[in-house]
């Protein structure tokens, strides 16, 4: 499954090497196309600015070396590639970036595609700081006829987040990187394989059974509550995410910010429903559903993305115990260069539900989208526990230190993992680790873990076996 830290293919040799011996051989021209710039570099690859001769236009090409992988990497890559030529090949229209040509030249496949110069919406709302409902709506409505045309067409996505979002300089918004589509005749991916980026991806993206064109609905509501809120619906490690998405209710919007309109929280449930079945049949609706939610409210502004400054609702303006305030402000100013002011916030709650660095640098790198940008947070977040947290709790402390300090003895929370594990798997780790954080006593430990279960024959065996049900 591509993660957000790092979406190159499984079996890629090293980022650096790869990114260094590419950028420091980099091409004239890619068969016809002659290269005239480089509008970006990723985990994959590098994207050129060319020049068509034979039609006189500026493209986009996304390239990659096939030479700098190993054959397993090399051969995913290019799959992913022809997939991406012929899933948005295949589609024309305002909102999707065209996908002209597939070439290899070389050692380097490439696609030749719609050059759309703008910048990724998650830039964008950085830049915009406050939005009107109607705004956000337009940009759905934009992404929303996107995906209902491709869905039309057998093609489902996948993979829709801000980063794969542009907003061109005529506020034109274009959907890209179609490279783990879902086509209606293709056998790039089969039932079973889990891909998608964690944060946005469907229930049924996890079990890697039953998706369709709903999952992209799913992964549309993720991106517009955090378009209206400032924050994702899930957060935190790629195991609790993934417990979230499947099994733990989002916080509705109106409870983030009490100004928005409670018909706004009815769209975001049913296009986050956990069953495919409860949501939005098709993205033509959920724009309907959007629409008349915010009608009569054209005036009304939210904060984007990265200028929420608030506290959320339950959080305190006190710093979390067990770590140096020094530390937290360092890692504050150290995020906000990445995501704006909500860095503040997000910290705060990293912190009390972390028991260690590791867990820390984990959920605050899972706030940011590029690989490089995450590589360079998490290098700078080390360096500044290592400098300003106390030895005992920056490199030595264990989770045993931490919860002694909070009244529960390591051994009760080792014995509570190995209780909760048979029924929710590895997460059960996780879980015990967070509520224990919450809670002064075993009985509110178990009470709160016993309602992850949502079978009440386990919920009973559970609280059975620790003693505390008959």
């Amino acid at each position: 499954m591509p993660d957000e830290q790092d979406p190159r293919p499984a079996g890629c040799g090293a980022h650096k090497e790869f990114m260094s011996q590419f950028a420091s051989d980099a091409p004239q021209s890619l068969g016809k196309y002659k290269i005239t710039g480089i509008l970006g570099r990723g985990a994959m690859g590098v994207v050129y600015k060319g020049w068509d001769p034979g039609i006189a236009r500026h493209v986009a090409l996304k390239a990659i070396r096939k030479d700098l992988m190993d054959q397993e990497g090399a051969e995913q890559a290019v799959a992913r590639f022809r997939n991406e030529a012929m899933a948005a090949g295949r589609l024309n229209h305002p909102s999707i970036v065209a996908v002209y040509d597939y070439g290899e030249d070389g050692p380097t496949a490439f696609i030749a595609m719609e050059y759309a110069e703008g910048q990724g919406l998650r830039e964008y709302l950085r830049a915009r700081g406050a939005i009107k409902l109607s705004d956000i709506a337009e940009m759905m409505g934009q992404l929303l006829g996107a995906l209902d045309y491709a869905h039309q067409r057998g093609v489902v996505h996948r993979d829709i987040k801000p980063a794969n979002i542009i907003i061109t300089v005529d506020n034109k918004l274009k959907v890209t990187d179609f490279g783990i589509a879902r086509l209606d005749t293709t056998s790039l991916t089969q039932t079973g394989m889990i891909v998608g980026t964690p944060s946005y991806m469907a229930p049924e993206q996890y079990t890697g059974v039953g998706v369709d064109n709903r999952a992209d609905l799913f992964s549309s509501g993720v991106m517009l509550y955090e378009m209206i809120t400032g924050v994702k619906p899930f957060s935190g490690t790629n195991e609790v995410i993934a417990y979230q998405i499947c099994h733990a209710p989002h916080v509705v919007p109106s409870q983030l910010d009490p100004t928005l309109p409670a018909a706004l929280d009815e769209v975001i449930n049913r296009a986050l429903a956990k069953k495919k079945e409860e949501r939005y049949a098709t993205a033509a609706e959920f724009l309907r559903g959007l629409n008349a939610a915010i009608s009569g409210d054209d005036e009304a502004t939210v904060v984007a993305t990265a200028a929420r400054q608030a506290p959320l609702i339950g959080e305190t303006t006190s710093m979390p115990r067990g770590w140096s305030p020094d530390a937290l402000h360092a890692l504050e100013e150290a995020l906000t260069i990445h995501i704006g002011p909500v860095a503040r916030t997000i910290v705060k709650r990293a912190a009390a539900k972390s028991l260690d660095a590791a867990a820390l640098i984990e959920i605050l790198v899972n706030t940011l989208d590029g690989f490089e940008e995450r590589q360079q947070f998490g290098r700078r977040a080390r360096l500044i526990l290592d400098q300003t947290q106390p030895e005992s709790a920056s490199n030595t402390a264990d989770a045993a230190t931490i919860m002694a300090a909070r009244g529960l003895p390591q051994a009760d929370l080792d014995l509570a993992a190995a209780r909760l594990t048979p029924y929710l798997g590895p997460i059960a780790k996780v879980l015990v680790k967070k509520t224990g954080a919450k809670v002064r006593d075993l009985a509110g430990l178990y009470a709160e873990l016993a309602g992850h279960l949502t079978d009440e024959h386990e919920k009973a065996s559970f609280l059975k076996e620790a003693g505390l049900k008959k």
